[in-house]
């Protein structure tokens, strides 16, 4: 099982370099490491690249068992040839950002991350208004739903207006009738409680 390599950065000039030492040689490994430090026909001086990695996996530890004084005497000791173990392959990922070292390439990165600013600096001033054109709609459609609420309120307003006036009306016409009821004898019955 091999491990995963760590998540790389976002940046399209980095170079990945694997190597799977169960796989390959020592000589292939540092073959291929060459080829990849080679570049403008210089050979890179760095030791990390030049030196070959040791890997052990199958170095001994001490049993817990032995450390507690627990060891089995029945334990056959042929276990490794009787039960072996797989073997692990391991990779390395040798990550190189090459615009450091190039000028040529970190003159175009330069150049294209400028151009990403430009095109971002844009895209950034048409969302900005896009977003005020969406408020105006947003305060044209409020100012309707008002105007509407305030119309309804004018005629809401207008018919209590016409239906106190009718009521007072209405009113009047009954304290004629109870003026002309009491001049003829009428009375207003008071009951008792």
């Amino acid at each position: 099982m091999g491990s995963s390599p760590a998540p790389l950065p976002s940046n399209d000039s980095v170079e990945v370099v694997d190597s799977d030492l169960a796989q390959l040689s020592i000589d292939k490994v540092t073959e291929v490491d060459k080829s990849f430090l080679h570049e403008n026909g210089k050979l890179d001086k760095d030791p990390v690249y030049n030196n070959p990695i040791e890997v052990d996996s199958h170095s001994e530890e001490p049993d817990k068992e032995e450390e507690n004084g627990a060891f089995d005497p029945h334990f056959p000791k042929d276990v490794v040839n009787e039960w072996p173990t797989p073997k692990q392959i391991h990779s390395f990922h040798f990550i190189r950002y090459r615009f450091y070292e190039d000028p040529a390439i970190k003159a175009k990165l330069d150049q294209a991350d400028k151009e990403i600013r430009k095109w971002n600096k844009a895209r950034f001033k048409l969302t900005d208004e896009l977003k005020a054109k969406r408020a105006k709609k947003l305060a044209a459609q409020y100012q309707k739903e008002a105007d509407k609420c305030n119309s309804g309120m004018d005629t809401c307003e207008e018919a209590r207006e016409k239906a106190e006036e009718a009521l007072s009306a209405q009113m009047k016409l009954t304290a004629i009738w109870e003026i002309i009821a009491r001049q003829k004898g009428w009375r207003e019955k008071v009951a008792d409680v």
